[in-house]
């Protein structure tokens, strides 16, 4: 073991990251990785769910938002923003909604992990309110709900980076961003508990030093 700390990484490296984030940006960060340290073996867990990095034997964690788990160290990597999106056809022919109230008169797709399918969040000078919705269509899958909104669907809320390409492209735009909620901070983790191994800290500055996770700012928008 200590002669592996001197030389290259190597051994299993598992890595749990959210499911399109994971998909999008930590599964070719992995293959890169690998094939710059051909010793390294690794398991990428996508889901949504906040895995126990002890419990479940994970070495490093991609997470989107504020850790639960105090025991954790974490490294903010990048940021993130809620958006609320729709297609320009579907804006052009509904009308650009300029407050919360304005949402009774659309169709609304919620995506479950980030907005409930009965009340939708808003933030404004610094305090939120909840406002009721009936949404058109309720899905737990984030690809879903954002295919839907480019196929002139309704209005949805998701994360920045889900729909950055959407943006840059003209297929969603974003409206009222003046009452998005506050960016959330995009996280690298791993255990305290463990003596930082060689494998686990390569990776950590390899993210670092190649990656720019912060997704504020959307091209197109």
């Amino acid at each position: 073991m200590a002669e592996s700390e001197r030389g290259e990484p190597i051994g299993r490296l598992a890595v749990t990251a959210p499911q399109v984030f994971g998909r999008l940006h930590v599964a070719p960060l992995i293959c890169e990785f690998m094939t710059r340290h051909p010793k390294i073996t690794a398991e990428l867990l996508l889901s949504d769910r906040m895995a126990n990095l002890v419990e479940d034997g994970i070495d490093v964690a991609i997470r989107i938002g504020n850790l639960t788990d105090s025991s954790d160290i974490a490294r903010k990597v990048g940021a993130v923003r809620r958006v609320l999106v729709a297609s320009p056809d579907y804006l052009s022919s509904k009308g650009v909604p300029d407050s919360a109230a304005k949402l009774i008169e659309h169709r609304l797709i919620s995506f479950t992990p980030i907005t409930p399918a009965d009340h939708w969040r808003f933030w404004h000078a610094g305090k939120h309110e909840d406002v009721a919705v009936q949404p058109s269509y309720v899905t737990n899958s984030a690809d879903a709900a954002i295919w839907h909104a480019t196929q002139n669907g309704g209005l949805t809320m998701a994360l920045s980076y889900q729909v950055a390409d959407h943006v840059r492209d003209g297929r969603l735009v974003v409206v009222m961003a003046d009452l998005e909620p506050p960016p959330y901070p995009v996280q690298i983790a791993y255990p305290s508990s463990r003596l930082l191994s060689l494998k686990v800290r390569s990776f950590v500055e390899e993210v670092v030093a190649t990656r720019n996770w912060n997704f504020l700012t959307l091209a197109g928008e």
